[in-house]
């Protein structure tokens, strides 16, 4: 849990790619760490521990953020 109020959605990324009619591709899209900070009180930045849910056109995955002093 946050120790700040997060919107539930948030848009943190995007790719612009062109297409033809009918043609598909697959893109990679860099979510920046700033994209899943939140700021403190004194205007310090960070990436809290907790799970971030991405989802894409009805695709999503989990990422698991641990303490920065937790081992993987």
């Amino acid at each position: 849990m946050s120790s700040r109020v997060r919107p539930v959605r948030e848009h943190v990324g995007f790719a612009r790619v062109s297409l033809e009619p009918d043609e598909s591709t697959t893109t990679e899209v860099t979510i920046p760490n700033d994209a899943l900070a939140v700021t403190d009180s004194r205007g310090r930045t960070a990436v809290e521990p907790g799970a971030f849910t991405l989802s894409c056109d009805g695709l999503s995955t989990t990422v698991t953020v641990k303490r920065s002093d937790e081992r993987c």
